[in-house]
């Protein structure tokens, strides 16, 4: 019958017949076994962080001795970060001491079988742990064995730390602090809560006790033995009698000046109080007014005015020469006569001559004594020259017109020719005298719509002719 090994230890169990002449060597290394799992003492360098599903291993090989097989283990090495390390085999019930000594403060994360983070164990650098594997298989947990510890009687430690979220709970008794029981006399982060109320006994000569970064619950006082104790930097005995002589929810403020651009105090004018309304009359003169309170302590500033009721009738007189407005409360104002660069009141002079002018007139330049008539009706004003009412006026025989010429034809056989390029509105005037054959000619236009000359058959006629715009229309006999 082969040999068969223990769960947790792997220790060989020789079977019956085998190994003849060979029990003392096996024998030899089961004892070794056992002595490495109840004193054994290993170091084992972590070189690098491994994964989850790669990481280093501390083994508990069968039949012979293993470096997780030792009851404390210290990982030494610098792995460059958060190291993954598995105990095998993941069905071996262990417990033990490990350290973690990793020189370059990198955290070691402990776990056997299948890597779970909820199943793990992660151990800081610079801290050690006992340890307990459960050897659940795959799904084995790693739990600290101190967890939750109770200690009966007395605990001494040359140094407690309380990690962060920890918290030391004395549960009603005392905490002394003693000279040789200090490490660098501080109490850093965590919660130190219900002290006995004999309170905290330094229990020393010029030691200080500082708590960095912690919530301390006290149930009683604190204890100094010194006599110039400090809490702070600040005297205990010297600032507890000041305090005792501040009133409750007293202050030191004092309240500045207002200036121009911030909110201040400011000094009335009078303690006395002000009795006399705001709305008033005062007998107060001048341009300066101080601040006084009123009997319900409103600040307020009594300036003098004058209050006449009743209303004010005004009127007018006026004479050949001057408006004055009437006050029956006031003074008299004298209205001037108005100018051409100011307003004013109108005199009777102006109102004579407004009413002589008719409505709707202009006025004119000059006075029109006499007109003259003058060939084509074209006359004189004597006081301001010519007055042409066309812009030639000609007596003859054939001719070429332009816009605004009269002409007047003294002879038979006359050819009176329109302009050329005529525009919308030009006009021209023809007078004949005893002819009878005097001919229009249209010059490439129209004439009241025919494209061909006209004849003026009658004698002693004058004809307009007024060029309508339209090529068809041509000139228009007006």
């Amino acid at each position: 019958m082969p040999s068969t090994y223990t769960t947790n230890l792997g220790i060989e169990k020789i079977g019956t017949g085998e190994q003849a002449g060979s029990w003392g060597t096996t024998t030899n290394i089961n004892f070794d076994i056992i002595d490495q799992a109840v004193n054994g003492v290993v170091a084992v360098s972590i070189a690098g962080t491994g994964t989850s599903g790669s990481p280093n291993t501390l083994t508990n090989d069968d039949g012979a001795v293993s470096d997780g097989r030792n009851f404390s283990i210290e990982l030494t090495g610098s792995p460059g970060g958060s190291a993954y390390i598995r105990l095998d085999p993941n069905d071996a019930e262990k417990i033990g001491y490990i350290k973690n000594s990793f020189g370059d403060s990198s955290s070691a994360i402990i776990f056997q079988g299948t890597y779970n983070a909820s199943n793990d164990y992660v151990l800081a650098a610079g801290y050690g742990a006992f340890l307990k594997f459960d050897g659940a298989g795959a799904s084995a947990v790693v739990t600290n064995l101190l967890q939750n510890h109770v200690v009966d009687g007395t605990l001494l430690a040359s140094g407690v730390t309380v990690d962060t979220g920890g918290t030391l709970d004395i549960s009603g008794g005392t905490l002394t602090l003693a000279n040789d029981q200090i490490s660098g006399n501080s109490i850093d982060g965590g919660t130190i809560s219900n002290f006995a109320s004999t309170g905290i006994d330094d229990n020393a000569t010029g030691v200080e006790i500082t708590v960095t970064d912690a919530s301390v619950t006290f149930g009683g006082n604190i204890v100094l033995s010194e006599a110039l104790a400090t809490v702070d930097g600040r005297d205990v005995s010297v600032d507890g009698a000041k305090l005792d002589g501040i009133d409750n929810n007293a202050n030191n403020y004092t309240l500045p000046a207002a200036t121009s651009t911030a909110l201040g105090g400011v000094e009335i004018f009078s303690d006395t109080v002000q009795t006399v309304a705001a709305n008033s009359v005062t007998s107060t003169s001048g341009k300066t007014y101080g601040i006084q309170l009123n009997s319900d302590g409103q600040a307020v500033v009594n300036v003098p005015w004058s209050d006449t009721t009743g209303s004010t009738d005004l009127g007018a007189t006026a004479d050949g020469t001057s408006l004055t407005i009437t006050s029956s409360t006031g003074s008299d104002a004298s209205v001037p006569a108005a100018t051409t660069s100011a307003w004013g009141a109108m005199t009777d002079e102006d109102k004579t001559k407004l009413d002589g002018i008719a409505t709707g007139a202009t006025a004119n330049t000059g006075t029109v004594t006499s007109v003259s008539g003058g060939t084509g009706l074209s006359g004189s004003v004597t006081t301001s020259g010519n007055i042409d009412l066309y812009s030639s006026v000609d007596t003859g025989g054939s001719t070429t017109l332009s816009d605004e010429q009269f002409r007047t034809v003294t002879s038979a056989t006359q050819t009176i020719t329109l302009p050329a390029s005529p525009a919308a509105g030009d006009t021209v005037y023809i007078s004949v005298g005893s002819a009878t054959d005097t001919v229009v000619g249209r010059n490439g236009s129209n004439i009241s719509g025919l494209a061909e000359d006209m004849t003026i058959d009658v004698a002693n006629v004058g004809i307009t002719l007024v060029y309508s715009g339209d090529a068809t229309q041509g000139w228009r006999l007006m």
